[in-house]
């Protein structure tokens, strides 16, 4: 089936649009190409990356109320936190 270019994608109210991509190299759903990256061929998401090399690649600045992590946390720069940490803890 040849490629088909779509100017909008829309939905009625209180419906979705699935999108299947498909398991090749290069079978991705970019927006705006790197604001947001879904791969195919690995099931990664990027967010301010082309090629994200974990289940989910952020790279900026990444902001919320938590953050759970279950084994590690990292950082490819600095980690900060605000407030008191005992050991383990971050408060």
């Amino acid at each position: 089936m040849p490629d088909r270019s779509l100017d909008s994608l829309s939905s009625d109210l209180g419906t979705s649009i699935s999108i299947t991509l498909g398991t090749d190299a290069g079978d991705d759903l970019l927006v705006d190409t790197t604001t947001l990256v879904v791969e195919g061929a690995t099931n990664r998401v990027g967010i301010g990356t082309t090629a994200p090399d974990t289940t989910l690649e952020v790279v900026g600045t990444v902001s919320g109320a938590t953050l759970y992590a279950a084994d590690a946390l990292r950082s490819s720069g600095a980690l900060t936190w605000e407030g008191a940490a005992s050991g383990a803890t971050l408060v």
